[in-house]
């Protein structure tokens, strides 16, 4: 039985995985309050992912600023934070709630806040070496702590990357699927009306990409980069993509890909080299409203096929599924391993250019077994990452016995 009187708190809106949560927790009768930080990126602002004014966003009582770290409003902190019941966060938050004397009870990580923050210098410069240096180890500790002492830790066994962070810090992690995505406004948003897109009907293939361009260099930082590349593995699928543009295998492909990213320039000299610029569109950062919309207009969705990375629980990864189009990606083959929460989803696995190929040719004489497969998608998403899963999680508060 709910307990409608346990506040719970959702701290900060990377990839918008909290407002998420905390709308659908909202929905079952929790006391909710989602804090964003002051100043994170606009393309996470919960405005960005909703048609509904949300009366419980409240702003953290500072933000990622070098001086918060150093200088931070601990008594600020604790006070606002120590009347909640339950805490959910993820990034840099967990650090700073941390050193205010607040352990959070589920760190929900997004990616670099598990695998990167509690151990890399933060630099990105020579010029910066020395004040970045010490900020980083400073911050590093409070984030290493922070997780430490949390109570949960959701985080795939198949995500290698941030199981081998959980050892390190002394931690383990709970495999437990969480959404991305907030199905019930989801139809209201893909039924605004909008001739942003006509000009797609033209295509007879739309290959559209939202992810980060992340894969000549090495700013989000990998240890086996010499070996795989940057995070995101990019220029697989632009190499795939060109195979189908100079094979003349549609009459009118098109890749979209958003300005977004270390490695843009790189993508798009890479582009030119290939000589595939004119069936390239460049669009620049959008709302998720909008993003959720264009792909639903589109025949396959793909997201990063980086060795080593996991991206089945990502948030394009869920959106794809939400809307009902394929999405091409590097799963792990969770959808394939029986015991595994993704077990039956309908990922495209790829993280090669062949692999990625694959998928685009058969498109050609196959058409309506990725429609399907995309419907199959949207239904797994209903029957797994909405509603139901929320009230799975619930049971997870309602037995914390910790706060009353």
């Amino acid at each position: 039985m709910i307990n409608k009187k346990r506040k719970i708190a959702f701290v900060d809106n990377m990839n918008h995985n909290l407002f998420v949560m905390a709308r659908y927790f909202h929905d079952i009768g929790f006391d909710c309050s989602l804090y964003i930080i002051p100043n994170a990126p606009k393309q996470f602002d919960p405005s960005t992912d909703t048609l509904n004014k949300v009366k419980w966003i409240k702003y953290f009582p500072c933000d990622y600023s070098p001086k918060s770290f150093i200088v931070t409003p601990t008594k600020k902190i604790f006070t606002e934070f120590k009347s909640y019941n339950f805490i959910v966060a993820c990034g840099f938050s967990v650090g700073l709630l941390n050193k205010s004397n607040i352990n959070i009870d589920l760190f929900l990580p997004y990616g670099a806040d598990i695998f990167n923050y509690p151990f890399k210098p933060n630099y990105r410069n020579i010029f910066h070496y020395i004040p970045r240096l010490f900020l980083s180890f400073f911050r590093s500790k409070m984030q290493f702590d922070g997780i430490k002492k949390s109570k949960i830790v959701f985080c795939s066994d198949l995500d290698l990357r941030s199981k081998n962070a959980l050892k390190l810090i002394g931690k383990k992690n709970t495999y437990c699927l969480s959404s991305r995505v907030y199905l019930n406004e989801l139809d209201k948003i893909l039924k605004i009306s909008s001739n942003q897109w006509d000009y797609l009907k033209q295509h007879d293939i739309i290959i559209f990409s939202p992810s980060r361009h992340l894969w000549k260099t090495n700013s989000d930082p990998m240890p086996d980069f010499k070996s795989h590349g940057g995070m995101k593995g990019n220029d697989l699928l632009i190499n795939a993509f060109a195979k189908i543009v100079k094979n003349k295998v549609y009459k009118s492909p098109i890749l979209i890909l958003i300005d977004y990213g270390t490695d843009v320039p790189h993508s798009k000299k890479l582009i030119l080299d290939l000589k595939i610029q004119k069936n390239v569109k460049w669009i620049p950062i959008m709302k998720r409203k909008e993003i959720l919309i264009l792909m639903s207009k589109c025949s396959f969705v793909a997201d990063q096929f980086r060795e080593g990375l996991f991206s089945a629980s990502s948030g394009i990864t869920q959106e794809s599924l939400a809307v009902g189009t394929p999405i091409i990606t590097n799963a792990s083959n969770a959808h394939v391993i029986k015991n595994d929460p993704h077990y039956g989803a309908p990922y495209l696995q790829a993280k090669s250019t062949l692999e990625i190929l694959k998928f685009l040719n058969d498109y050609k004489d196959n058409k309506m077994k990725y429609i399907k497969m995309g419907n199959i998608g949207k239904k797994w998403f209903q029957d797994n990452l909405a509603i139901g899963l929320a009230k799975k999680q619930s049971q997870i508060i309602t037995m914390d016995k910790r706060k009353n």
